[in-house]
């Protein structure tokens, strides 16, 4: 049977998140150590042949696969479904304002994601609906390949859940993928295991 590899990693530090800023759906540039933990991800995927990359549309992702794919003849296909939650009014916002007005909310997306409800913002199960369709696309159309995708934090820990059959109610026992931390999702035949 086919192995097909996805190597899965989230986006480097941006300025946001050291801020404690929620980005959801918007755009911050990477940070010196951000740009230095893509060049390190990099650096670990020298010894893998890559031969499909993919990429949300958002700038911190695009950054940080247009560092790890310097040195090859790879482009990345920008793909909607492996962009990060939109937090509706919660974006631009940082996480002490929205605990400080929003604390109910604010406990949901920390302890009890399946019931994350903000105006304008996307339910977890939404974006783990849409990014296990870009995931299983993917596999579908690179049998056999190894494939480097850069997402985001959220879309990524949904697609955990999945993978380890977890419900969401049982997110927060997930743990969060670090700034350009990689994952290797390997499926052969129907099965999907995380490396």
């Amino acid at each position: 049977m086919l192995e097909t590899n996805i190597y899965l990693i989230r986006h480097g530090q941006t300025k946001w998140n050291l801020e404690k800023r929620w980005q959801g759906s918007l755009n911050a540039d990477l940070t010196q150590e951000g740009i230095s933990q893509a060049h390190k991800a990099k650096d670990l995927m020298q010894e893998i042949t890559l031969h499909k990359a993919y990429v949300s549309p958002l700038k911190r992702t695009i950054d940080t696969i247009a560092i790890i794919l310097k040195e090859s003849n790879l482009e990345a296909i920008c793909v909607e479904g492996l962009k990060e939650i939109s937090l509706g009014v919660w974006e631009g916002k940082t996480q002490d304002e929205i605990k400080k007005n929003d604390a109910v909310q604010t406990h949901n997306f920390w302890n009890e994601s399946h019931l994350f409800d903000v105006i304008g913002a996307e339910s977890f199960l939404e974006v783990q609906e849409r990014m296990i369709k870009a995931l299983e696309n993917i596999f579908e159309n690179n049998q056999g390949k190894n494939i480097v995708v850069v997402s985001h934090w959220v879309a990524i820990k949904v697609a955990l859940a999945h993978y380890l059959e977890k419900d969401l109610s049982e997110l927060s026992s997930i743990a969060d993928p670090q700034n350009a931390q990689i994952l290797r999702f390997q499926k052969i035949g129907e099965k999907v295991s995380i490396l």
